[in-house]
């Protein structure tokens, strides 16, 4: 069975666009090589491979990071993941799951 990489609606257009490339989330979602079904709210938007999996913490992530994730800067991106991850800090680990868009 396919796993499901969902998303918060609001990402729909960025990810139809292929504008997203990385996802960070707080544990590794599925592994490199495997495809996954990717999801904005309820809706598919595509299929995509997890080419691999980088391990960081906060304090590491760059603003290649954020716009490799869709947004402008790094103050962007941490401001969007601590909306989905309340409790994170600089010292939180995260995983940078880098996505290839599966053309269907």
């Amino acid at each position: 069975m396919v796993k499901r990489l969902v998303f918060s609606k609001e990402y729909r257009e960025v990810l139809l666009k292929r504008g997203k490339v990385t996802t960070i989330r707080r544990r590794p979602l599925a592994s490199p090589g495997e495809c996954v079904d990717v999801y904005a709210g309820e809706e598919m938007v595509g299929k995509a491979m997890i080419e691999k999996i980088i391990e960081k913490k906060v304090s590491e992530l760059s603003n290649v990071d954020a716009r490799r994730d869709g947004f402008r800067n790094i103050k962007e991106l941490k401001r969007a993941l601590r909306k989905h991850y309340k409790d994170l800090n600089e010292n939180s680990v995260i995983y940078v799951h880098f996505l290839k868009w599966i053309e269907q």
